[in-house]
């Protein structure tokens, strides 16, 4: 049965119906995307003064959503750089609950030699002396140095690789704080360097190698009005697998089952909210750089695929009135 649309002039719901979508493919500035084989279960719909109008949608609630494949071009030029807005206070639970391993290797990295680095993540932090750096030789180490992060070779002077501008950065002891990185990272001015890093592993860092995984934590990953739940970690989801030939040439990761709990985000003057949902996720960041007058860039695909999502819905955010 097809639905009924509302009367009264604060709007009846809808009649339930289900509906279903082949192909969609658009374009909202520099992001492009295609939503193949949906399936929308239940879906009602509330409108205002009993007009059909998108003007006047009060919400729309939708029991189930099935969506095979979403995909997602994005395509970033580097702007003036603009502050990010935070609501309220910034939540990054998955990111302090984070574990796993990343493997670098990159080819004439220090002191002309082939450099192979292990990186442990534990309880959202890197202890740096905890990084194993192998190449010819006897093994190098990391640690803090008077003020910044330091590599020791054997037998020879410390070598400062990098220097945080910002003491909103932690340090507990050895170990970096990933937690008041990143929040320093969304909150700070980023027409500022983050860092000051030396000139040899600048120069390194678009050889280097990646492989490895993550482990996220459970939690909300957010803020008070743009935050996602995740959830089942201890069953192996939200595990992120990244790897990289070169980070110069792209940087390729997936989570082969992502869950989580809830949703919430503002959406041009609505507010959605989701329930449980699962899906999984592959994309890659394929960079690259200025040349003959070009802007640097960065390319970005995102493939979500087996979307499920329960108990969505989209209302009228409160101080967004409908037209009369």
């Amino acid at each position: 049965m097809g639905p009924t649309f509302n009367v009264g002039p604060t709007g009846v719901p809808a009649a339930a119906c289900d509906n279903r979508l082949v192909r969609t493919d658009s374009r909202l500035g520099p992001i492009e995307f295609t939503v193949t084989n949906a399936a929308f279960r239940g879906v009602k719909v509330r409108f205002a003064d009993c007009r059909f109008d998108p003007d006047n949608l009060l919400d729309c609630t939708v029991d189930q959503v099935d969506i095979e494949r979403f995909a997602t071009v994005i395509r970033y030029v580097k702007q003036p750089a603009r502050e990010l807005r935070v609501d309220g206070t910034l939540r990054l639970e998955p990111v302090r609950g984070m574990k796993g391993t990343l493997r670098t290797f990159v080819q004439d990295a220090l002191w002309r030699l082939d450099v192979e680095a292990i990186v442990p993540f534990a309880n959202g932090g890197v202890d740096l002396r905890q990084i194993d750096i192998n190449h010819v030789g006897p093994d190098s180490r990391v640690d803090v140095g008077p003020t910044g992060i330091c590599v020791y070779p054997p037998g020879g002077r410390p070598m400062e690789v990098l220097r945080f501008n910002s003491n909103e950065i932690r340090m507990n002891g050895s170990t970096l704080d990933l937690v008041s990185l990143i929040e320093h990272v969304i909150r700070a001015d980023r027409s500022q360097p983050l860092a000051t890093v030396d000139a040899r592993i600048n120069s390194a860092a678009a050889r280097l190698q990646v492989n490895g995984q993550l482990q996220l934590g459970d939690g909300t990953l957010g803020d008070a009005s743009r935050a996602i739940v995740l959830s089942g970690a201890a069953l192996g989801a939200n595990c992120v697998e990244v790897a990289s030939p070169g980070l110069g040439q792209q940087l390729t990761f997936r989570i082969p089952r992502f869950v989580a709990s809830a949703v919430q985000a503002p959406l041009a003057g609505f507010e959605a909210t989701m329930g449980a949902m699962s899906a999984s996720i592959e994309g890659r960041a394929v960079p690259s750089a200025a040349a003959n007058g070009a802007p640097a860039s960065l390319r970005l695909e995102i493939a979500v695929s087996q979307i499920n999502a329960r108990d969505v819905r989209v209302a009228r955010s409160r101080n967004v009135t409908t037209t009369s």
